[in-house]
């Protein structure tokens, strides 16, 4: 038997795409005109779509996060298995914060056994914060599942429980008194920048990680 017919569908596909790519010649081709605007456009297109593409690309190498030790994966973490490199960029000191009336709000040292029952605010189990204070305060705490940062502060301000916190984060309201620091000895946290080093060379990450570290 001969071959099958192509089924219109497919003709109409091959017609257009002939049609399509002589009037995209023509266009590029053109010096001025309407054509020639439409060309320069799309050259534009082009260079802001590979602009994005390239700074999608370099950013699905490198990461920034939160951390602890002189590892990566100390504070709780496990790395995924790719060969990666960091570089400390800032320390992120914590504050134990709770509202003004706070029983323990006075005292000039708390401990975390001082903590014995007290509701600490958490967002998730992946959630720094939450490891964090796996790791200072141990199993003595309820963990009561608030929400982002601003919300576990919003609750602790109501005396709905304390909250680990970035001490940047609840800054003015310790200022203002509408939140007292809990005088509870918090390691810092270290804001990393994680890359893979097998992936160095590609095309700006090496001025990523240059910034970084300057």
């Amino acid at each position: 038997m001969g071959a099958a017919v192509p089924d219109r569908r497919e003709r109409a596909h091959d017609r257009d795409a002939e049609g399509g790519a002589e009037l995209a010649g023509r266009v590029e081709q053109s010096p001025g005109g309407a054509g020639g605007a439409l060309g320069r456009r799309r050259d534009d297109e082009g260079r802001q779509r590979r602009e994005r593409e390239r700074h999608a690309e370099t950013g699905a190498q490198q990461a920034l996060l939160l951390d602890a030790g002189t590892g990566l994966g100390g504070l709780g973490l496990a790395p995924p298995p790719a060969p990666l490199g960091f570089v400390d960029v800032e320390p992120v000191p914590l504050a134990l914060v709770a509202a003004p009336g706070h029983p323990l709000a006075a005292a000039p040292r708390v401990a975390a056994a001082d903590l014995a029952g007290e509701r600490l605010l958490v967002n998730v189990p992946a959630c720094s914060f939450w490891l964090a204070g796996e790791r200072i305060l141990g199993s003595v705490v309820e963990r009561v599942r608030a929400g982002g940062v601003t919300v576990m502060a919003s609750w602790a301000e109501r005396g709905l429980g304390i909250a680990l916190l970035p001490e940047f984060a609840v800054r003015d309201r310790l200022d203002s008194g509408a939140l007292a620091r809990l005088a509870l000895d918090a390691p810092d946290l270290g804001l990393r920048l994680v890359w893979r080093t097998d992936r160095e060379t590609m095309p700006g990450l090496r001025d990523v990680l240059y910034a970084a570290s300057a």
